[in-house]
């Protein structure tokens, strides 16, 4: 049977005022992520009057409404969303530390990784990270190039040049930011571009989305004078254009970590060499993450992965 609205006897003391009360945070989300305050209330088990209640208490203690109202519909409006953000931030950082705390966690730690790092950089090297660290359960959750820590359900991210630093995010640096045009040696000899970049405006440019600042970003960075390209295909993704790459179907420039095996092995060849800009891929959590048992393991390993890698 529903229950009437539980409100909270009051507290005392500064962050008490400071903060909303659980039960109006509680509604709050629940109707943020249901659209619906009678949806909210059948899962918390009241009535939805009480969630009304707890929803304009809310809208009065944080001074701007968090939902437009046209009939029964409701919509988040701008405070709305970035508040709802929070929430869930912090909803999920202190379930994740609950779960921490459990005699045997269960719940895997979740890492965030672009698709074309994932593939030729991090997941060679997992089998060692399990050897080292078994008790770490670590799923790898495949994001988009510019992706919010702070949105995201995802326990840490490694994000490349894109990276900013934020005071709520804590970033350790793993590698560096090096990149540079790479093609097969068939298409080198063929378009006669060894040490010759003036020619490469005679070579299919190979880009997507996620890659096509870099050449314009390497002719500035390697002081090379930019060239038109005559012919241009475009891919969905940087994992298609790598493949692309190693086909034979053109030149593109792409980060190092995506194609060091490739290079070593001389599958490819980067005919201009490559440059490092400031900055690098960093691997980052919320601050209140930090000191995480597993966060500090796969941070610690990727920094001597990072470190062998450079020697």
């Amino acid at each position: 049977m529903p229950r009437s609205a539980d409100i909270e006897p009051e507290t005392h003391g500064t962050m008490a005022q400071r903060l909303p009360s659980l039960n109006a945070l509680r509604a709050f989300e629940a109707v943020a992520r249901t659209g619906s305050v009678r949806a909210a209330a059948t899962e918390l088990n009241v009535v939805h009057g009480a969630v009304s209640q707890q929803i304009k208490v809310l809208e009065d203690q944080v001074g701007a409404p968090l939902f437009t109202r046209s009939g029964r519909k409701l919509a988040l409006t701008d405070h709305g969303k970035r508040y709802a953000d929070a929430l869930n931030s912090a909803f999920s950082i202190i379930e994740r530390a609950g779960q921490e705390l459990a005699p045997h966690p269960t719940r895997p730690f979740r890492l965030g990784v672009t698709e074309s790092m994932a593939t030729y950089w991090l997941i060679p090297r997992l089998p060692h990270f399990k050897q080292k660290h078994p008790e770490v359960a670590l799923d790898l959750v495949t994001i988009p190039l510019l992706t919010s820590l702070s949105e995201s359900d995802l326990d840490a991210v490694i994000l490349g040049a894109d990276y900013r630093p934020r005071p709520d995010i804590v970033g350790t640096k793993i590698i560096d930011d090096i990149f540079g045009p790479v093609a097969t040696f068939e298409v080198v000899k063929r378009f006669g571009l060894k040490r010759n970049p003036h020619r490469l405006a005679e070579v299919p440019l190979l880009t997507s989305a996620e890659t096509d600042r870099l050449f314009p970003d390497w002719f500035r960075e390697a002081g090379v004078e930019p060239v038109r390209f005559a012919h241009r295909l475009e891919f969905e993704r940087l994992l298609f254009v790598i493949a692309a790459v190693k086909a034979g179907l053109g030149i593109a420039v792409v980060p190092l970590p995506s194609v060091a095996p490739d290079l070593k092995d001389k599958r490819l060849v980067a005919p201009f060499g490559t440059v490092k800009r400031r900055g690098g891929y960093y691997l980052c959590c919320r601050r209140a993450d930090a000191q995480r048992a597993p966060y500090r393991a796969l941070r610690d390993w990727l920094v001597t992965e990072g470190a062998a890698d450079a020697g």
